[in-house]
């Protein structure tokens, strides 16, 4: 085996050893999702249980709606923190197209792959949001929510 050899055998090794790594990473976030989405479930049974719970001035009945708008609210933001960086991410590659269709030395290749990222982010974005893609409800979410996050930012 030759010295070339045997650095190519260590890079294949490393990148075996970060797949593996990346693999052993993304099963343990599998595993913590699971429980997070057995922990609301959990806690959304607890509320609705608790709305039947006899309680003076019908409290335990409110708590639960408190609970339940709660874990609503934290849900959404979080949908919302999600889409709001993927608007970000389009108003980048929407602000380099630009730039490169008013280049006269920019390969057309570059200006398609760049549109092709912000289309594909804006399918991302519809999907975020709880979109489907058969029937374009997926599209027409993107749509009205890139629509208003532009408001947002003083954009048309």
């Amino acid at each position: 085996m030759n010295d070339q050899t045997a650095t190519e055998a260590t890079k294949k090794l490393s990148l075996a050893d970060e797949m593996m790594e990346i693999v052993t990473d993304a099963r343990a976030q599998e595993a913590e999702l699971r429980s997070l989405r057995n922990e609301m479930a959990a806690a959304r049974w607890f509320a609705d249980e608790m709305r039947d719970f006899c309680s003076p001035h019908g409290v335990a009945a409110d708590y639960a709606d408190r609970l339940v708008e709660a874990m609503d609210r934290a849900r959404d933001s979080q949908a919302n923190v999600a889409a709001n960086n993927i608007c970000t991410e389009i108003y980048r590659r929407m602000e380099r197209l630009t730039d490169l269709q008013v280049d006269p030395g920019a390969r057309q290749s570059v200006v398609e792959n760049v549109r092709g990222e912000a289309l594909g982010l804006q399918g991302a974005l519809g999907i975020v949001l709880g979109g489907r893609v058969p029937g374009g409800s997926a599209d027409r979410l993107a749509q009205a929510y890139w629509a208003e996050w532009l408001k947002s930012k003083g954009q048309s």
